[in-house]
């Protein structure tokens, strides 16, 4: 949940790195279609790459 510390205003600077984050995510995604898989250690990985994206400037694809 967001607090008021957190505002909405502070996620539209991440947006950009969201979007290109979204983008591999979904690349990845489509790999394993038709695959069972366990889908939360990708969105942990994800949440990270955005976090470092913004944070550090870094491009990072964890996930991989």
């Amino acid at each position: 949940m967001l607090t008021s510390a957190f505002h909405f205003r502070i996620l539209e600077d991440f947006l950009p790195v969201i979007n290109e984050q979204a983008e591999i995510f979904v690349r990845c995604l489509d790999l394993r279609v038709d695959t069972n898989f366990d889908i939360v250690p990708m969105i942990t990985k994800c949440t990270l790459d955005i976090i470092c994206g913004k944070c550090y400037s870094v491009l990072a694809s964890s996930y991989l």
